[in-house]
């Protein structure tokens, strides 16, 4: 209920007679100025009323939710360490410290957006698939041969989700290109066969297509602001 009356407080209209664009909240104000010169500031009056109780209502529970993230910070090694010798969870199970964005008025979230909840099943599901690409990247190197050079498209995409990552979960530049450097020195055999269990894991069907591995990424790219135009997500579905 708070979110849906401050959404429709927020809500920006646009003033036919001058262009001008002023939310929701702004225009009742206005209105409230007008309808009290008038001598009937009453609707007005109870809207205000609403909209301030909504909002402290908001603030309070920011407030509890940055307390909480803030006391998960302090004892996060306690914390974990207590879960751990329980045996019901493991530390890739909770977000980092540094994972945690904590922003002025605004409920804590992940570094990259969303819940700090879905933090680890993010970040599994990045690292997941900057190994897939890196493999991938070692069999397009094999399949093109002399005749590309340079960094395949799959090794600058690996690159690229790496770089996604917290310091401490990422690959440094030394660790990346010795890991390459393996892949290169694997019988075809091994390469193929730990790359479709890497995909496995991923939950990527065996003879799967595109269509089949863009909605595994969803999570992510959601939480990154990022998605595909429909129009062309559609094709890819469609295609394969």
């Amino acid at each position: 209920m708070t979110e849906r009356f401050l959404a429709a407080a927020d809500r920006v209209l646009t003033v036919p007679e001058t262009g001008q664009q002023i939310s929701v909240a702004g225009a009742v104000d206005e209105a409230q100025i007008r309808t009290a010169i008038k001598g009937n500031p009453h609707a007005q009056r109870n809207f205000k009323t609403e909209e301030a109780r909504h909002r402290a209502d908001r603030l309070l529970a920011i407030q509890r939710d940055h307390e909480f993230w803030t006391r998960y910070v302090a004892n996060c090694e306690e914390f974990i360490a207590a879960c751990e010798e329980e045996g019901k969870y493991s530390r890739a199970d909770f977000p980092h410290p540094d994972e945690l964005l904590f922003r002025d008025r605004h409920p804590v979230t992940g570094y990259l957006g969303g819940s700090p909840y879905d933090l680890p099943k993010l970040r599994q599901v990045i690292i997941k698939v900057r190994d897939i690409l890196m493999l991938q990247s070692e069999r397009d190197r094999r399949h093109f041969g002399s005749k590309r050079e340079g960094l395949t498209a799959s090794e600058y995409m690996a690159f690229c989700w790496n770089k996604v990552l917290i310091d401490q979960f990422k690959l440094n530049e030394t660790e990346f290109f010795d890991r390459m450097d393996s892949y290169q020195a694997m019988k075809k055999r091994d390469l193929e066969s730990q790359l479709l269990s890497e995909l496995k894991e991923l939950g990527f069907p065996k003879n799967g297509k595109l269509r089949d591995f863009l909605p595994l990424l969803e999570p992510v790219l959601a939480s990154m602001g990022v998605a595909l135009p429909e129009s062309r997500y559609k094709r890819y579905r469609a295609t394969g």
